[in-house]
């Protein structure tokens, strides 16, 4: 009796497409985790800037108490509730999509769903104005990376003016 001692092609087929598979979950898995430890650190990072700024820190939004946020929805400074503002989403009297989300969509408990075209936040001219040293810090998840658009302005720029971060 002859005993069998090779693999036919049909299994090393087979062989090479589970290893393929398990490399590919690997990888996967592998890409989640460094984006979550690269997210963990820039917290680090934002945590201790604050904790460094805390006897300064002029106004602070967190959307944690919002239930909701439609067209024209009050938006509280948490730090110190003297910089509320107002949620404006250019939007007729009709729509009332809900801007806020939860969940995976926020590094934290909430955050707001911007769409790139006219959505903000106005906080009027309180004293955000007249600032001569600022430091701003805000969380952006961009879902469309070829366009330009201002995270936090402020006025005039020709010139120059007031304060500005964009991408």
């Amino acid at each position: 009796m002859k005993i069998k001692t090779a693999f036919t092609l049909i299994e090393l087929l087979v062989v090479i497409a589970i290893i393929g598979i398990l490399s590919g979950l690997i990888v996967i898995t592998m890409s989640g985790t460094t984006q979550k430890a690269t997210i963990a650190k820039a917290q680090v990072f934002s945590n201790s800037l604050r904790n460094s700024l805390m006897m300064n820190i002029i106004g602070e939004w967190k959307f944690d108490e919002l239930t909701t946020a439609i067209d024209g929805t009050a938006i509280q400074d948490s730090w110190g509730g003297v910089n509320n503002g107002t949620l404006d989403t250019n939007s007729v009297a009709a729509d009332s999509t809900d801007k806020l989300r939860s969940g995976t969509d926020c590094i934290s408990d909430k955050c707001l769903y911007f769409d790139a075209v006219d959505d903000y936040i106005d906080c009027g001219s309180n004293n955000l104005n007249n600032i001569e040293k600022v430091t701003i810090s805000a969380w952006i998840k961009r879902n469309n990376h070829d366009i330009y658009r201002e995270i936090i302005t402020t006025g005039r720029f020709g010139s120059v003016y007031g304060y500005g971060l964009m991408y």
